[in-house]
């Protein structure tokens, strides 16, 4: 891009069902980057922002994003994805870089968006264009977008190699979770341990390892769903922490879909025979994963073992592959609570988990497993 012109503006096009509209912003320069403050062309296209703390938080067209304030990561109901440059705090104002606006808008909403470089000349700037898959790596199913619903999840093809790991962190932002008679918050417990565990299972296993959520922030359990989904995970775990009506109850336990539950999941594809199998297959496997991640936190912690159960849970039923729920510890429980605190304590808890699924990869029983 050339030199900025003074009073450059950036006209941006949208078009929504058949309405277009329209947003003339200011083009700003910022260390030699071109910006333009996020929100004005957010609420020219009808939608609204809030900015937080650490982020700010874009919704439109009955959708939602978050980017983190000084970050270029982007979180959207149907992917993750990352920006060319940091988004930028100005005072009050947000300010994205201008070659990011229309890959936000088409990447986080899958809305057409067209950009015209008012008096600076440029040409108009379309939506990316998919990649192919990097050379060398494992061809999958693709898995079409959007992904509006868990009614149009598909399910990919899976073989036995593991190559990406999907880590779900229980729930996050205003969604605390259980809350510890100490006011330890359920949200908290379960991201500290997830990451943990993304850094254990990476040394271990050397594969993608992804967090549905990385920071404290409001993700329905859809959209959990829907970014394992996108990232074409092999496994998928979701950790939590449980409460129970009586404070004696503790320890931890792990959930698996019974094979029924799987079986009526909302998946489009698995009306067709092949699927309905790989989905009993996804259960099946769902189970020992289960069992083995039990095994391996009952010989790393010091603390009950409440058992290995069936659940129709629904983060699990809007996963396209294996997938456990693991309950870390009861947070009525003084005791349980106490040992949730300690960052020593999260640290032999998601060994535990990860000693399991290295047990569960490594078992004879799946090498001969058909899809």
């Amino acid at each position: 891009m050339g030199p900025i012109a003074h009073g450059a503006t950036a006209d941006y096009q949208l078009e929504i069902g058949g309405d277009r509209r329209t947003a003339a912003v200011d083009v700003l320069d910022k260390n030699g980057v071109e910006y333009v403050p996020l929100s004005n062309v957010v609420e020219k296209f009808g939608g609204g922002s809030t900015m937080r703390a650490s982020r700010v938080q874009v919704d439109l067209a009955g959708s939602t994003a978050w980017i983190g304030i000084n970050m270029s990561g982007v979180e959207a109901a149907a992917t993750q994805f990352q920006l060319q440059h940091p988004l930028l705090r100005d005072g009050d104002t947000i300010l994205m870089a201008l070659v990011d606006v229309v890959p936000f808008f088409t990447r986080a909403f899958r809305l057409k968006v067209v950009l015209d470089r008012g008096g600076t000349g440029g040409q108009p700037q379309q939506g990316p264009v998919e990649s192919a898959p990097p050379a060398g790596g494992r061809e999958r199913a693709r898995v079409p977008e959007p992904l509006a619903d868990l009614g149009q999840t598909i399910v990919p093809a899976t073989p036995n190699a593991v190559d990406v790991i999907v880590i779900d962190p229980g729930h996050g932002g205003s969604d605390t979770g259980c809350v510890g008679f100490q006011g330890l918050e359920e949200k908290t417990v379960t991201l500290a341990i997830a990451r943990k565990l993304q850094e254990i299972l990476v040394d271990a296993l050397g594969c993608t390892v992804k967090l549905t959520r990385s920071e404290d922030l409001d993700l329905p359990d859809k959209v959990r769903c829907n970014h394992a989904n996108r990232h074409r995970g092999d496994l998928f775990i979701s950790i939590h922490a449980g409460a129970s009506y009586t404070s004696d109850a503790r320890g931890f336990e792990t959930f698996h879909l019974p094979v029924s539950a799987q079986r009526r999941a909302p998946l489009r594809s698995a009306r067709t025979p092949d699927a309905s199998a790989r989905l009993r297959r996804y259960a099946a496997e769902g189970r020992k994963l289960a069992l083995d991640i039990s095994q391996g936190l009952d010989e790393n912690v010091d603390t009950p073992n409440r058992g290995v159960r069936e659940a129709p849970c629904r983060v699990l039923r809007g996963v396209a592959m294996p997938g456990v729920l693991v309950e870390i510890g009861c947070l009525t429980s003084s005791v349980d609570e106490a040992a949730l605190s300690s960052p020593a304590h999260r640290e032999m808890i998601a060994e535990g988990i990860g000693a399991g699924v290295v047990r569960y990869l490594d078992s004879p029983a799946r090498a001969g497993t058909e899809p």
